[in-house]
């Protein structure tokens, strides 16, 4: 286990992964607030990740006043959290059982981005709120999984 999965009180963890100068990343910090507004409670917590050598604690509290992350943010210096759940690029989420150790979400936030640099004119899904809601309502999660774009977090060699 983590050190972030032990620091969680509830089961369910959103790990986002993060970097401070991808625009990407940029942009989705107020639909990630507002996620979090709508969705965190006792048993479901946002966690931001930040898994390139290049961040730091000071870059990270940056992002999170200039952004006004609402959530708590982890430096992984060593990238166990992002190689612990495969994360290729930044923002990518995970929703996480913490309890049953069940993957039950990879992928993007929503559709806006069809690649880097490339947005839809119309957003038309918003896989991790279907995700939460259903968590919510305690239905089936329809998607499990999608091809998250941004930013591609750059893994140092295994020491």
């Amino acid at each position: 286990m983590t050190a972030f999965a032990q620091q969680q009180k509830g089961n369910i963890s959103v790990y986002v992964f993060l970097l401070e100068d991808c625009v990407i990343s940029q942009h989705y910090a107020p639909v990630l607030n507002e996620l979090h507004e709508k969705y965190a409670n006792d048993s479901l917590q946002f966690i931001g990740v930040f898994p390139n050598r290049f961040s730091s604690p000071k870059t990270i509290e940056q992002f999170k006043t200039t952004y006004d992350i609402a959530f708590d943010l982890k430096y992984d210096y060593y990238q166990s959290t992002a190689r612990r759940f495969d994360a290729e690029v930044t923002p990518e989420v995970v929703v996480y059982d913490e309890n049953a150790k069940l993957l039950l979400y990879k992928g993007r936030i929503d559709n806006q981005f069809v690649r880097v640099g490339r947005r839809r004119q119309v957003l038309t899904s918003n896989e991790l709120a279907d995700v939460l809601a259903a968590l919510r309502e305690k239905k089936p999660i329809e998607i499990t999984s999608t091809d998250a774009v941004g930013c591609f977090i750059k893994y140092e060699k295994s020491e």
